[in-house]
């Protein structure tokens, strides 16, 4: 990766996407970098902004907010079960 991509920077983008996503718009910086030298060894952040106009989020925000909730529930049930374990010894 060129040394001008900022990973937090490109982190804040990518709001709504999801791991799939992501790996698609890194497939498409890089195929960007490639079109633009073949023989390119580093994708930069002007190839992260060619990406970003070909490559969305595909989550809604209800998406998210379901995983969200999923998330939590499971952390309950976790400790539910954790202290049912540590009462019954």
């Amino acid at each position: 990766m060129g040394k001008d991509v900022n990973i937090e920077e490109l982190a804040k983008k990518t709001k709504g996407f999801s791991g799939a996503d992501i790996q698609g718009l890194c497939r498409e910086a890089a195929m960007a970098a490639l079109r633009e030298d073949i023989e390119s060894k580093k994708v930069s952040k002007k190839h992260f902004e060619q990406a970003f106009k070909e490559v969305g989020p595909s989550l809604k925000d209800e998406d998210t907010k379901k995983y969200e909730g999923f998330k939590e529930k499971a952390k309950t049930t976790v400790l539910d079960r954790e202290a049912m374990n540590a009462y019954m010894g």
